[in-house]
C-alpha cells in the first residue's frame, strides 16, 4: 500500500515553495505570473494551476483531507469544486 505524505511536507522541501511562503498572499499570483513569463510559459495563472493540481491529486488518489489542507480550503465543498472535473478511473 502506498504511503501518502502531506503536501506541506513535500512542498516545504523545494526552495521556490519556501520563498513563495514569504510573499504576501495578495502578491503570490503576481510573483507566479512573473516566474512563468520568465520561463516562457504563457496562459497559466496561479488560479488555473491550483485547479489543475486539485484535479491531478484527485485522479492520483491523493487523500482529500491532505489536498484540502494543501490548497488552504476550509470547506470540503470548495475543495470538491476545485477537483470536480477529475475523471477518477478505478482499477478492475
Amino acid at each position: 500500500m502506498m504511503k501518502w505524505r502531506k503536501s506541506s511536507d513535500i512542498a516545504g522541501e523545494r526552495p521556490a515553495v519556501r520563498y513563495l511562503r514569504t510573499v504576501r498572499s495578495g502578491d503570490r499570483a503576481t510573483e507566479f505570473h512573473q516566474r512563468c513569463v520568465g520561463l516562457g510559459i504563457n496562459g497559466v495563472t496561479l488560479h488555473s494551476y491550483r485547479y489543475a493540481w486539485a484535479e491531478r491529486a484527485k485522479k492520483a488518489g491523493y487523500p482529500e483531507r491532505f489536498a484540502q489542507e494543501a490548497l488552504g480550503h476550509n470547506s470540503k465543498a470548495i475543495h470538491r469544486a476545485y477537483a470536480r472535473r477529475a475523471q477518477v478511473e478505478l482499477p478492475p
